[in-house]
């Protein structure tokens, strides 16, 4: 890497807790269109062996996404992504994404955000140069891993 990735390519995991309420996912399950009855009563989760209300499929999502991006409007680029990420004044689209599924969260949760800047690849395309990040973010329970997720974001 090199420094025309600027402080992306040397930056520290960052770390963010989040703690899950029923209505956060509630809400997410009226979203997603999700009507199973264990993402939005208690009661019917726990007669099913659960806990609590349980996060759907690709809940954990709205958690990730909303990591750092809690800020005056003054701190946001246009676009809405802060001024401080190297990505601010690209052009971005979503690449790649793979998750894996190592446990559930359930509505109580106390969740702790890892996201990682795994690197980076330039590449030549039909229209020109693009470079593609690839980032990975961990969810966790305590120590245990709920969820991992690596994506890639493609700018030019």
């Amino acid at each position: 890497m090199t420094d025309v990735y600027g402080p992306v390519a040397t930056t520290a995991p960052a770390e963010e807790i989040v703690q899950v309420t029923r209505d956060a996912i509630r809400r997410f399950a009226f979203a997603a269109g999700i009507s199973a009855l264990e993402h939005h009563d208690a009661e019917v989760a726990r007669c099913a062996g659960h806990r609590d209300v349980i996060g759907p499929p690709y809940f954990f999502a709205s958690l990730g996404l909303g990591m750092g991006h809690v800020r005056p409007r003054d701190e946001l680029s246009l676009g809405g992504i802060a001024l401080d990420d190297p990505l601010a004044f690209s052009k971005v689209v979503a690449g790649e994404t793979c998750v894996r599924w190592h446990g559930t969260i359930y509505a109580g949760d106390t969740i702790r955000i890892r996201c990682t800047f795994v690197g980076v690849e330039r590449k030549a395309g039909r229209s020109g140069v693009f470079d593609v990040y690839t980032f990975r973010r961990e969810y966790f329970r305590g120590d245990e891993l709920l969820i991992d997720e690596t994506y890639s974001r493609i700018a030019r």
